[in-house]
C-alpha cells in the first residue's frame, strides 16, 4: 500500500502536469514535433481533433504524425481551463480546454499573417492521462472526446 499523498506532494504532481500541457502545445507552436513528441510516454497514444476516432499508438508513431504536418502551417495553441486530477504519485489524468489560431501564410509573406480560429469545444477537449516515467510526468495519453 502506498503512503498518502501529502498537499505538496499533490500539488507538485498537478503541476507537473500543467507544465506538461504548456510544454507540448509550445513546442507545437515553435514547430518543433520532436519536442512535442517527447511530452508523450513511449508506449502513448493520440487522436488528433479532426480525426478523433484515428488513433496513433507509440511515441514514435506520434512523431512521425507530428512531423507530417505542412512546416507552412504557423499556430498558436491556447491551453486553458487545465484540471488534473492526482490518482497516485505515479499517475494523474485531466482535462484541458485547446484553442488554435492558424494560418498558411503564402511565400514569401511579411507578417502580420492573417488567421483563423478553431476554437474545441468542451466536448471535444484534450483529456490526459499522465504517468511518471524515469521521476517525469509524460502523457499516456490525449484521447478526443
Amino acid at each position: 500500500m502506498q503512503d498518502p499523498l501529502s498537499s505538496i506532494d499533490r500539488f507538485e504532481i498537478e503541476r507537473a502536469c500543467e507544465r506538461l500541457v504548456y510544454t507540448y502545445v509550445r513546442a507545437l507552436d515553435r514547430g518543433d514535433m520532436s519536442a512535442a513528441a517527447d511530452c508523450f510516454a513511449v508506449d502513448g497514444s493520440f487522436a488528433r481533433p479532426m480525426t478523433p476516432a484515428t488513433v496513433v499508438h507509440g511515441r514514435e508513431a506520434i512523431r512521425a504524425g507530428l512531423k507530417s504536418r505542412p512546416p507552412s502551417l504557423l499556430t498558436k495553441h491556447v491551453a486553458s481551463n487545465v484540471l488534473i486530477e492526482v490518482d497516485s504519485r505515479d499517475s494523474a489524468h485531466g482535462i484541458s480546454y485547446l484553442t488554435m489560431i492558424a494560418t498558411t501564410p503564402q511565400a514569401g509573406a511579411e507578417p502580420p499573417h492573417v488567421s483563423s480560429v478553431r476554437s474545441i469545444s468542451e466536448s471535444s477537449a484534450t483529456a490526459s492521462c499522465a504517468k511518471r516515467v524515469s521521476g517525469a510526468f509524460s502523457n499516456a495519453a490525449v484521447p478526443f472526446n
